[in-house]
């Protein structure tokens, strides 16, 4: 299994986990910020194209 680090976003760490990679994450552990998340319906299609 090829390992990678992802600093491209979203689909790019997606499509790399669905071609076999393993995708490390450099973030601190989730926790509330007060900040929302927005898709427009192409990008959520986009991402459900690649997969669960």
């Amino acid at each position: 299994m090829n390992t990678t680090i992802v600093i491209g976003g979203l689909s790019a760490a997606r499509g790399l986990v669905r071609a076999g990679w393993q995708v490390l994450e450099r973030a601190e552990p989730f926790r509330p910020l007060g900040a929302g998340l927005l898709l427009a319906p192409n990008a959520v299609r986009a991402l459900n194209s690649l997969g669960p």
